[in-house]
């Protein structure tokens, strides 16, 4: 059984981008400064109101079918949503090729992996591409395959827009990343079941990421077809300080209809919080265990047991 690695947005951070949407937002990328259209409006006014803002989540609450817009207007939106589209990819690329790289827990943790080499499925939901990251900034010179689940900003594959979750009305349907003529997710649920330890740094598990995780964690909660679980999971889960790791487990909690209690007694259940150096003495245990238990090692250890 190999082990599963998946990054989101903190990962990112960790490393030192500033990959925000308000980081977009401050920059000469964002493109609805000055617009008068619909959507560029409600944007706007979004971010004025919010130090911090989920641009998908704020496109789903805008395309609802109870939020009202003019038929005459209503034209603008998918011009909008291009240009939002086309100027975050290219905000991401700078940010990708220019970002000053610090050493954090996100690189310790991916280089420890790589080494290990029982993860031979990571998965990305962000647009930077990790493999020029990992070379070009971290100086991992060691090649590795990954999947992204949204595309990448490097190829034009990058899916901004709303999860299958959000009620739009019909004129918005292209907002739905479901909808792109790109869309071709890797099948996580499956990868991880399989697994024996699965990885997850930077992800809040929030509503929009249900379709890809609340399968894996409602049958890890509930057992499989056989009715037991199997070799016990190690689920680990990278945040950054304590407000996100409640805000993980009140999703958690959300996902698995309030079964979370359960996930402790059914896995071997972890959160770390790389912030402050909360877990550091743990984080720096983990990366220590991956490396000395890597598949090099242990095939290392084999030959020399049999001469």
């Amino acid at each position: 059984m190999n082990d599963v690695l998946v990054i989101g947005n903190g990962f990112d951070l960790d490393l030192g981008l500033s990959s925000r949407y308000s980081d977009y937002y401050n920059s000469p990328y964002w493109p609805f400064a000055r617009k008068k259209t619909p959507l560029a409006i409600f944007l706007e006014k979004k971010f004025e109101i919010n130090d911090w803002l989920d641009v998908e989540e704020a496109l789903a609450e805008y395309s609802k079918k109870t939020y009202i817009v003019n038929s005459e207007d209503a034209k603008y939106d998918e011009e909008d949503f291009n240009t939002l589209k086309s100027t975050f990819n290219e905000y991401i690329l700078r940010e990708q090729e220019n970002f000053k790289y610090k050493e954090s827990t996100a690189s310790r943790l991916l280089a420890a992996i790589l080494e290990n080499g029982y993860f031979e499925d990571i998965f990305s939901f962000n647009f930077t591409d990790l493999g020029f990251i990992a070379k070009e900034k971290l100086g991992i010179k060691k090649k590795f395959n990954y999947s992204h689940v949204h595309g990448k900003a490097v190829d034009g594959t990058a899916i901004l827009g709303v999860g299958d979750y959000a009620d739009v009305r019909d004129a918005d349907d292209f907002m739905y990343k479901s909808f792109a003529k790109s869309y071709s997710p890797p099948l996580m649920i499956p990868t991880l079941l399989d697994a024996s330890r699965v990885i997850v740094f930077g992800m809040s598990l929030g509503r929009v990421d249900y379709q890809y995780f609340d399968d894996f964690f409602r049958r890890v909660i509930d057992g499989y077809a056989d009715d037991s679980i199997g070799d016990c999971k190690d689920i680990i889960i990278f945040t950054y300080n304590e407000e996100s790791r409640r805000k993980i487990l009140r999703n958690l909690q959300s996902m698995t209809g309030h079964k979370l209690g359960r996930l402790y007694t059914r896995s071997n259940f972890r959160i770390y919080c790389t912030a402050e150096g909360i877990d550091e003495d743990d984080i720096s245990e983990l990366i220590k265990d991956l490396r000395v238990n890597s598949r090099a090692n242990r095939e290392r250890k084999m030959k020399l047991r049999y001469h």
